[in-house]
């Protein structure tokens, strides 16, 4: 299974690092961690001149003043390591001459000369508007000039950074405008050069932003794609019969920045549950985002940062955790999604809206989930629940995996999740703020499952109470 790496340099102004420093951050886990990604998606809105003045644009701004071209220079130290080179564009990049985190305040001149490529949204600037016949030239003529001017060996069209780029309850309608813009693209690329995309990660959130996978493998404007990236239930089986026999790959994508809501900083086998469901429904390989290049000690060696920088998890982790799926002695932990994830976008993509968590649990009523996993054997069941009275007994409660009822359960009465915001609403996930500083106590209930076999796919996991309460969480560790 190919490791895809989506690296996205920040926290740092790289015109101020000589070459040697850059690339030595940059290939660190190759060349000190011997850890070989078969694909860097690259995100260069600090290497290269964008399309309009926009995020980062300083950086490259500095860097071109010396003379430095950091673009041609990374790629070909990827090349020389047999590592192959995609440029991540964003198709909606948060534009202004600043960024996302830090804003300047000054407007895109662009946008204000043609707000009918613009889209009003969350964005103050608006999203850009792909049903503008106008703005797909546009673009199209900024792809082409970057795929001429540096030796790529493959584009990834970026739909899910930022979000939406078809008007707003039109999307579906609209969604010929992509189809048509994903043609154009295919064009623009040489007979060794892959195009490819990064989309929502299943069907009914694809219908709802607008893109038509299913016409574009039919058409032929993609060899491979990239599914999701703050999800844990990315729908690879879905993708797998799109492309049916094709020779287009499949690469379910996840944020550890951004990650799924209440999914941050979770142990290996965490992670390994989710990559070894990806795999046993036929990813072609897995896309790590946000990971750093090097740990964070040594980051902090290269470039001297303030004492605000966050630093994330490193990629030699996300490497790890796809080793330790793909053992099929390990333990793993499977995981129901929670809907939530992402604050920087309208639609679908990347909020995960179809996720079943959390549920409420209404007095009396049965309420079921299904959870997918892809190991057999002895395990626990833990189930957090959310707006429990203090006198609850066991017996109030009862559990079933697939009809069978689980008789061996525990509680614990004061379990704190610091993820969990209730009764606060849920803050919009993300590394440096998916944290309450006022956690309630929570119900965790546990049962150990023994004589009901888990399934290989999907298990139905009902839960039954005899007063309303909230369920938060629903995880199965399989030893």
């Amino acid at each position: 299974m190919k490791i895809v790496y989506q690296h996205d340099p920040y926290f740092v102004d790289f015109s101020k690092a000589d070459d040697k420093t850059v690339i030595d951050s940059f290939f660190y886990f190759y060349d000190k961690q011997d850890i070989k990604p078969d694909i860097i998606l690259w995100e260069t809105h600090r290497f290269i001149p964008q399309e309009c003045e926009c995020n980062d644009f300083d950086v490259y701004k500095s860097l071109a003043s010396q003379g430095r071209d950091m673009m041609s220079l990374v790629l070909a130290e990827a090349r020389k390591r047999g590592i192959k080179s995609y440029w991540n564009h964003r198709i909606c990049e948060v534009d202004n001459n600043g960024t996302a985190y830090f804003r300047k305040g000054i407007p895109n001149d662009i946008k204000l000369a043609h707000p009918d490529w613009v889209i009003k949204t969350w964005w103050e600037d608006g999203m850009w508007n792909l049903a503008n016949s106008e703005l797909r030239k546009f673009k199209l003529e900024y792809i082409n000039k970057i795929l001429s001017k540096y030796d790529f060996d493959g584009i990834c069209i970026d739909f899910l950074r930022h979000t939406p780029c078809l008007p707003p309850g039109k999307q579906w309608e609209l969604r010929s405008c992509v189809s048509e813009f994903m043609r154009d693209v295919r064009r623009l690329t040489t007979a060794n050069m892959k195009c490819g995309v990064k989309i929502p990660g299943d069907e009914k959130s694809l219908r709802v932003d607008g893109f038509d996978i299913e016409a574009w493998t039919c058409e032929g404007s993609v060899d491979f794609i990239v599914a999701g990236s703050r999800s844990i239930s990315t729908d690879v089986a879905y993708f797998k019969s799109v492309v049916k026999n094709k020779e287009i790959e499949i690469y379910p994508c996840h944020d550890t920045w951004h990650a799924s809501d209440a999914c941050h900083h979770r142990e290996d086998e965490f992670y390994a549950g989710i990559f070894s469901n990806w795999a046993k429904d036929g990813a072609d390989g897995i896309c790590g985002f946000n990971y750093m290049s090097c740990p964070a000690e040594e980051f902090i060696k290269y470039f001297p940062c303030d004492k605000d920088f966050r630093p994330s998890r490193p990629f030699s982790d996300f490497v790890r955790q796809i080793k330790l799926s793909e053992d099929d002695s390990s333990s793993k932990i499977f995981a129901v999604e929670r809907r939530g994830g992402y604050p920087y976008g309208e639609g679908a993509g990347c909020n995960n809206i179809f996720a079943q968590l959390p549920i409420e649990l209404n007095a009396n009523k049965k309420a079921t989930v299904t959870l997918k996993a892809s190991k057999q054997g002895n395990g626990i069941l833990n189930i957090v629940l959310s707006g429990h009275k203090p006198n609850i007994k066991n017996a109030d409660i009862r559990v079933w995996l697939n009809d069978i009822e689980l008789t061996e359960i525990s509680s614990d009465r004061c379990y704190i999740d610091r993820q969990i915001f209730y009764p606060e609403p849920q803050r919009a996930s993300g590394a440096s703020y998916c944290y309450t500083d006022t956690p309630s106590e929570l119900l965790l209930i546990s049962a150990r499952v023994g004589n009901a076999p888990i399934v290989l796919g999907d298990n139905i996991i009902t839960v039954k109470s005899t007063v309303d309460l909230n369920m938060e969480r629903t995880e199965l560790q399989v030893l």
